[in-house]
């Protein structure tokens, strides 16, 4: 009886513990994804309640799961953790495993997956005591430790979120030793046209040109599909993933591409670094210096015949200009046909724009219009004024809308481009509003040209805040270098003299009683001019 009572003892020991729940994989999970694990290719099919994998014949089904939260992210998915367990197998070694799945794109999800949990090791199984991810203290797997899978029946995604524009770049294998390849005429092509419904938004292509002496370098042209992009942090620094697919590679090994960039890279030159993986693998991708291939991509203007000139512009205007209009915060350079804007974004990103004159007609001019890195090729016209001294004032109209091929095969297009983009209606959005804006370029550096008013003033300052009002700019570490100096008789003074007419001397703490060595002015033959002053009113 003894003997009995501890067998029931040692199998209820053994009896399973119950793992209570229901699961539903979400539905965009589901799909046939490739994935390369360890050098292995696998391949995994996705239902609402079942994992199948390739990699040892098993199927794992859903038991629990839990959607984690993602606060101030819109997305069409969630990261998930999921209690599952794996298909045969007595009560006694039924393994649960957890499984991490990060959503990324509607094509690409990355994955972890936990080690097999048993019956035998008396420890409870749910889905809050087994899996990792459920402690605040471990949270979601970070990229370093997951594996990517590629959605074999790829999704459409605009590849805007991936490239936009047309660059020039160089390339580096880190196999081979071969060195860096920078030929102009490799180069990114993604252009989209707005609002278009064919693959043009959904494939970007790729050209390498071969270099001479680069062993590692190549001709070839390469059909891009975009799969998506995404935000991930690693080592402690957020980069921007992206993921590729060769559209006419019939090896799934080498069709599925991983990219990487670090987006605000404060480059002097504009440039911009991505690393690319050879494999369907972004753990490979370490940082945008450590990559299987290396790019380094710049922006160029698109080509267009568009932009060959067929007018001239005033010869007057022809020099280097600035502005702070439309073109915020711009160096401009005119030649007699040309104009081209230099505009700085932030401290260390600027954008490129020229303009080439195409028609004119009295003051306005029908001129094409391109930014370096983008696409698009619009018409304009600009309204220029005739030149006054070391000013110019301009306006730019709204872009024409875009002809038709029928219509550009016409000879006389231009004049058709010109109705409509140069029309008076084209510089105003409200036709009701006849009190035009014009924008000034100053020359750079300025012509001087003497003031229209001469003498020597006083003036009152009136401001919103005391720090917009002028205050008198001495070099030096201390406030006042002069605190010693008594004087008496402080006034604000604005002077055009007759010695320089072509500058105006503006000094908000002017001391009338003594000069700049402390020394009174009327001792040595100086006078007081606050009697003979006049006053202005700011």
């Amino acid at each position: 009886m003894a003997v009995l009572q501890t067998a029931r003892v040692l199998l209820l020991f053994f009896l399973p513990v119950m793992v209570w729940g229901s699961c539903n994989i979400p539905a965009y999970f589901h799909g046939d994804w490739y994935s390369r694990e360890s050098g292995t290719d696998i391949k995994t099919l996705v239902n609402a309640d079942k994992w199948d994998s390739n990699e040892d014949d098993t199927q794992l089904e859903c038991v629990d799961i839990f959607i984690h939260s993602n606060p101030g992210l819109q997305q069409d998915g969630n990261n998930v953790t999921m209690l599952m367990i794996k298909t045969g197998g007595t009560n006694l070694n039924t393994c649960y495993m957890c499984v991490d799945v990060l959503w990324r794109t509607p094509n690409i999800l990355q994955y972890r997956q936990e080690d097999c949990i048993t019956a035998r090791s008396g420890s409870q199984i749910s889905l809050n005591d087994s899996c990792k991810s459920m402690n605040p203290w471990y949270g979601l797997p970070s990229i370093d430790v997951t594996f990517t899978m590629f959605k074999q029946s790829l999704e459409k995604i605009n590849c805007v979120t991936t490239f936009e524009g047309v660059y020039q770049f160089s390339y580096e294998v880190d196999t081979g030793g071969g060195g860096i390849c920078n030929h102009p005429d490799s180069q990114i092509k993604a252009c989209q046209e707005p609002g278009s419904q064919y693959v043009d938004n959904e494939v970007f292509v790729m050209t390498y040109r071969k270099c001479l002496d680069v062993s590692t370098s190549k001709n070839e042209q390469i059909r891009y599909q975009c799969m998506g992009s995404w935000f991930a942090v690693r080592s402690g620094i957020g980069y921007t993933y992206a993921a590729v697919a060769d559209t006419v590679e019939q090896d799934t090994r080498e069709k599925f591409k991983c990219m990487m960039t670090l987006k605000n890279q404060k480059d002097a030159n504009n440039q911009i670094r991505w690393v690319m993986s050879r494999f369907p693998d972004c753990t490979s991708l370490s940082g945008v210096y450590r990559g299987p291939l290396k790019l380094v991509l710049t922006r160029i203007a698109p080509p267009t015949q568009y932009m060959i000139p067929r007018c001239n512009l005033p010869r007057d205007i022809a020099g280097k200009w600035f502005t702070q209009g439309p073109e915020f915060k711009s160096n401009v350079a005119v030649n007699e046909t040309h104009i081209h804007f230099n505009t700085g974004l932030n401290e260390f990103e600027f954008q490129d724009a020229f303009y080439s004159c195409q028609q004119t007609l009295g003051t306005r001019y029908l001129m094409t219009k391109v930014l370096v890195g983008k696409c698009e090729v619009d018409f304009v016209c600009m309204d220029i004024v005739p030149r006054h001294h070391s000013i110019v004032r301009y306006r730019i109209g709204k872009p024409a809308r875009r002809l038709s091929d029928k219509e550009l095969q016409d000879a006389n297009y231009l004049e058709t481009v010109f109705r409509d983009a140069c029309s008076w209606m084209s510089f105003t959005f409200n036709r009701d509003i006849i009190d035009w804006k014009y924008e000034v370029l100053i020359q750079n550096p300025p012509t001087p040209y003497p003031c229209p008013v001469g003498g020597r003033y006083n003036f009152v300052q009136h401001a919103d805040k005391e720090n917009e009002k002028y205050q008198t700019r001495i070099r030096g570490v201390t406030q006042k270098p002069r605190v010693q100096v008594d004087c008496r008789i402080v006034v604000s003074e604005m002077k055009s003299c007759s010695n320089d007419l072509t500058k105006i001397f503006v000094d908000a703490e002017y001391c009338e009683t003594v000069d700049y060595r402390g020394r009174p002015i009327g001792e040595y033959g100086g006078y007081s001019l606050s009697n003979t002053t006049n006053q202005l009113l700011f």
